[in-house]
């Protein structure tokens, strides 16, 4: 990655660091449960606010949401350091999370590499796959959904699709 971004002389942002600000955000819909986890408020980086996203995520499984992909992406971007306190309720998290980018980004796009994807006790412990497969769509919904079809999943049958789907977000 630092090879590429420093040739094309793009700018990386590490949330971590003390300049990037945090912001209070309030969403315009009701949450599934992000404003319980947070009582004190959810905050998000500042910088992300108006910004077009692409995720870049990778077909695979996931220990606690059966698949991963393009909404959980947004995992490690959008919660402080503190996102693990949303494990227990990772599927309704994931659904909060697209609801949120959906507000603050004009543009939301993903490009998912299953060129070698990963099976099994996933996100660490995994089995590559080859599958010579990329997948692109700028519906986080429906992307998962086609990313968990190729693996064998039905995609309703993942609560945080499901959901997503359900609450008109893909």
């Amino acid at each position: 990655q630092k090879y590429v971004t420093e040739k094309y002389n793009v700018h990386c942002m590490y949330l971590y660091k003390p300049e990037v600000k945090w912001v209070e955000y309030k969403p315009k819909q009701p949450l599934l449960v992000l404003d319980k986890v947070y009582p004190e408020g959810i905050f998000i980086p500042e910088p992300f606010i108006g910004k077009n996203i692409v995720h870049l995520p990778t077909v695979k499984t996931h220990m606690y949401t059966t698949t991963t992909g393009a909404m959980k992406n947004a995992f490690g971007g959008l919660l402080s350091k503190y996102r693990h306190y949303t494990h227990t309720w990772i599927h309704d998290t994931l659904v909060d999370l697209l609801a949120i980018q959906k507000e603050i980004h004009p543009g939301l796009f993903a490009v998912m590499d299953g060129t070698t994807a990963g099976n099994d006790a996933g996100p660490r412990l995994m089995n590559p796959e080859v599958k010579n497969v990329i997948l692109a769509s700028a519906d986080q919904v429906a992307i998962d959904a086609v990313a968990a079809r190729l693996m064998g999943f039905d995609p309703l049958s993942i609560r945080y699709i499901r959901l997503a789907h359900e609450r008109g977000l893909g």
